[in-house]
């Protein structure tokens, strides 16, 4: 990461794509979810495991970033 300026902030964008195997089916163009399915997935639980991780943690502050709600 480089920060251009000092006063900059730094941000990270976090967008995960979805699998079409979770999302369901388009009814009348509005995806249906699938709650359960997705929540027991290994895709959810890698992914919120990573998220929840000692490991990004340490990398987000060793870099100064912060999290934010």
């Amino acid at each position: 990461m480089h920060k251009a300026n000092k006063s900059d902030k730094q941000r990270i964008l976090y967008a995960p794509s979805w699998r079409s195997y979770l999302v369901g089916e388009n009814v009348n163009g509005d995806w249906k979810a699938l709650d359960k399915k997705f929540l027991s997935s290994r895709y959810y639980m890698e992914t919120k495991a990573f998220l929840e991780s000692d490991v990004l943690y340490k990398m987000l502050e060793k870099q100064e970033c912060g999290f934010h709600d």
